[in-house]
């Protein structure tokens, strides 16, 4: 992703330089919350 043009890729640019600053048990808390939410509202 370095190597995306900014002006090109604006979105996921800010995504990428953001995403430098999550740990990992963010990333993995994130992540399973995300997942639980899906499988919660694909059950319903």
């Amino acid at each position: 992703m370095p190597g995306l043009s900014p002006a090109e890729f604006p979105h996921l640019s800010a995504t990428a330089a953001d995403a430098r600053r999550v740990g990992p048990d963010a990333e993995f808390d994130g992540g399973l919350d995300l997942l639980l939410r899906g499988l919660a509202v694909s059950s319903d």
